[in-house]
């Protein structure tokens, strides 16, 4: 199906409004695409914007990018959710590769989150030491719990998001 810009941003804007891309902000990602033979511009005689098509190369790397693991944390966040708004309805394969991902995600952010709470049990500041390494102690502390603070609800999010796709994905299934 080849589409031009304002097309594919209308698509992705409608299905992640956070992003708000506009088609200024897709040239460059295209014409990237384009270079890397992953899609193809057809331009009407005259016309100085084309078509984006995706080639069947692009269609093998959409499918390897949607089906490999996030492992960063907490962006893994962001990349499974942005997966999960391109993943093509009509195949639930590409459903059941990000639902696996959540689950993995969800494993990682909690053994995350333990590691980091086990450290807290390490937060008191001795008043005997240099100030400044009590301050610096605090702030490491601060940033510990901002983190976990965010886990929290990146965990919250991805569980509630497992639960949905779980169900949707049993609806499917004859």
């Amino acid at each position: 199906m080849a589409e031009h810009p304002y097309g594919i941003a209308t698509r992705l804007q409608h299905r992640l409004p956070a992003a708000r891309l506009t088609p200024g902000d897709l040239y460059p990602v295209l014409k990237r695409l384009e270079a890397s033979g992953l899609v193809s511009v057809t331009k009407a005689e005259g016309q100085s914007k084309g078509v984006y098509s995706i080639t069947p190369r692009g269609i093998e790397a959409f499918e390897h990018w949607l089906r490999t693991p996030s492992t960063a944390l907490p962006p893994v966040r962001n990349e499974l959710f942005v997966k999960l708004a391109v993943a093509r309805p009509d195949k639930l394969e590409d459903l059941e590769a990000v639902l696996a991902q959540l689950d993995r995600a969800h494993t990682d952010l909690l053994a995350q989150m333990t590691s980091a709470e086990s450290d807290e049990d390490n937060d008191e500041i001795d008043p005997s030491v240099f100030p400044t390494r009590a301050l610096a102690q605090m702030l490491d502390d601060v940033q510990r719990d901002h983190a976990l603070a965010h886990w929290q609800a990146d965990l919250m999010v991805i569980d509630r998001t497992r639960r949905r796709l779980r169900r949707h994905l049993e609806s499917q299934r004859p």
